[in-house]
């Protein structure tokens, strides 16, 4: 198991990115635009995804390679799971306080699920902790001086949470 690596710095930094307000959310204020569903965030750029990647973190923080599956079936049924999950937009104190000043990142038991295409990420990156929080920051909104929008579940996930796992984690 490789215990760093540079995807999942990457997904720990687009998390914390996300954590400090800059500017203003999307709707040009601080508050939420209301409720929007994962599947916005599967290939994005119209690409199928051809592979997942899962990173964990360890209890002390650091990331470690979980799996890389590759398997279209399972590409197939993780997909589903993840394309109709209601979200909502967080406001920056919501952010703040859910992932207490960015300490949530680097706990054991969180996940990183990147969906890939031919063209390298495939839409955003999803964050996992096996409680059933699912959290997406808004790639689109990571350029310029604004804030990057980030969004959770509305519902609790535990089991959907649990159902990707065994698919992306079983060999």
């Amino acid at each position: 198991m490789k215990r760093t690596s540079a995807l999942f710095s990457l997904a720990a930094l687009l998390l914390l990115v996300a954590l400090f307000p800059v500017g203003c959310g999307a709707s040009g204020n601080n508050e939420p635009d209301g409720d929007f569903n994962s599947n916005q965030f599967i290939a994005a750029d119209g690409l199928p995804v051809e592979e997942i990647k899962v990173e964990g973190a360890t209890a002390d923080g650091m990331g470690y390679d979980a799996a890389i599956v590759r398997d279209p079936q399972k590409i197939q049924a993780a997909v589903q799971l993840l394309s109709d999950i209601k979200l909502k937009q967080l406001s920056p104190d919501e952010e703040i306080a859910i992932m207490d000043n960015g300490k949530k990142v680097l706990e054991g038991d969180n996940y990183f699920i990147i969906l890939k295409n031919s063209e390298g990420i495939a839409g955003t990156v999803f964050a996992l902790s096996e409680e059933g929080l699912i959290m997406v920051a808004d790639i689109a909104t990571m350029t310029g001086d604004a804030r990057t929008v980030s969004y959770i579940n509305i519902n609790a996930e535990t089991e959907t949470v649990g159902e990707l796992l065994d698919i992306l984690l079983s060999n």
